[in-house]
């Protein structure tokens, strides 16, 4: 927008044009062997544009990274307007938008009332203060809406959907949701409810985290690995079946569950503050509540997991907390650290935590009791680092890079030269009977 003049063709870097709009003058619709990628130089789009854009199948909105692209709609009722109809290919006909920013006191993005179906994939974007970030509606075909590592920051929903006939299949992968009144709210009126997917999410502070009815008793709603903390209800539906697995509940205001005529099955996470409340119930299983109304059945314990930080949120388990090394499991958490590869109380025995954050030592500073060989993994996630391990001799004042004294351990250990996050570097110290019953840090 800084440099480019829409007198330019348009059609090469040297040549760029100064807006969106006449980017997709330019463009065309597009087709299955001629994709059409509108690639846009950091800057704000704004005030020069003609909103709302228009995108179709076959047609990609590509940002600069990481998010130096900005779209200010402004006061415009709507930023992007989809269009299409549906294709058996969802990855290649969907309309990809990547690495933006969008801005503005409507909607970021949303669909025509009128039966056409979204077919979108959204990659690497934010959305600050809005009426809403996706606002979808069919009346025709079921719809798919892929959202992967966006952000959702203020404002009053980061997504609505309003189904009259055709559902809208919706998966969220590692997405934020912060500071608003509804993270994701989806009334199917009177159509079937498609299978709502989030996994590896965060809901930080939002009033209700999801809201979904379904008049029709049908469809589901997936939960893996998510966090949520704070806000009134973290999720409330009606008429609709839930899976919610390895996730993290602490301190709603109101209640931590809401299902009016919904089967709910809970397993393997916890849950912190609040109470639940619903008419209809599966269960909940091997899980560590606050909520009396679960101890003692299906597995789960009564107690109070310990958070690194959690009157500001932030839900990675403590040192020593309940919950670490509760169950087993090949999967990741959160942060996509593998589940098998922790063990977090230094006990020979790797298994899976409790909640949506599987506990690192390098979270913070931790110690066990040893019993036999195990494996020590250390990873980082950022910045530049070296790994340096080491074990001296005799114990006697050498130091660990946690400030505590060393035991006399037999090696092998190395040192690894400085190198870029992310990484990881693992060594397996050796059964030694005289370690079993001593304590390492």
């Amino acid at each position: 927008p800084v440099l480019g003049s829409d007198a330019n063709s348009g059609l090469t870097q040297a040549f760029p044009v100064a807006t969106i709009t006449r980017a997709l003058e330019i463009a065309g619709t597009g087709s299955a062997i001629d994709l059409d990628v509108i690639r846009l130089a950091p800057g704000t789009y704004g005030i020069q544009e003609t909103w709302p854009l228009t995108l179709g199948r076959y047609q990609r909105l590509q940002g600069s990274a990481p998010m130096e692209s900005i779209l200010d709609g402004n006061a415009a009722g709507t930023a992007i307007l989809l269009t299409g109809v549906h294709e058996v290919d969802f990855d290649l006909a969907a309309t990809r938008i990547s690495d933006c920013v969008f801005l503005g006191n409507g909607d970021a993005i949303s669909t025509p009332p009128t039966p056409l179906t979204p077919q979108l994939i959204l990659q690497d974007c934010e959305f600050r203060t809005l009426q809403a970030g996706l606002r979808t509606g069919t009346t025709d075909e079921p719809g798919e809406i892929l959202v992967q590592r966006c952000a959702f920051l203020g404002g009053a929903r980061a997504a609505d959907n309003t189904s009259a006939f055709g559902p809208t299949d919706f998966t969220f992968e590692d997405c934020r949701f912060e500071d608003l009144d509804i993270g994701y709210a989806n009334q199917t009126v009177p159509a079937q409810l498609g299978p709502q997917v989030f996994r590896r999410c965060e809901f930080h502070n939002v009033t209700q985290g999801l809201n979904v009815f379904s008049i029709f008793d049908s469809g589901s709603i997936l939960i893996e690995d998510c966090t949520f903390w704070g806000g009134s209800v973290p999720i409330q539906t009606t008429f609709i079946g839930v899976t919610v697995r390895r996730c993290t509940f602490v301190d709603p205001l109101v209640r931590w569950a809401d299902m009016t005529q919904s089967i709910c099955t809970v397993d393997r996470c916890i849950q912190a503050g609040g109470a639940f409340s619903g008419t209809v119930f599966g269960s909940v299983s091997n899980s560590l509540m606050t909520d009396p109304a679960f101890h003692g059945v299906n597995g789960n314990s009564a107690g109070t997991a310990q958070f690194l930080d959690r009157a500001n949120g932030d839900l990675r388990l403590a040192p020593g907390s309940l919950g670490i090394d509760a169950y087993a499991s090949a999967s990741t958490d959160l942060s996509g650290f593998p589940r098998d590869r922790s063990d977090g109380a230094l006990d020979t025995l790797p298994l899976a935590d409790l909640g949506a954050h599987e506990f690192r030592v390098l979270d913070g500073p931790a110690s066990a009791t040893l019993g036999s060989t195990f494996d020590l993994t250390l990873s980082v996630a950022q910045a530049e680092f070296a790994w340096v391990v080491h074990a001296p001799l005799a114990s006697s004042g050498a130091l660990t890079p946690f400030g505590e004294s060393w035991l006399d351990l037999a090696g092998p250990f190395s040192t690894v030269a400085i190198q870029q996050a992310p990484s990881s570097f693992s060594i397996t110290v050796s059964n030694d009977p005289a370690l079993v019953g001593t304590t390492m840090s």
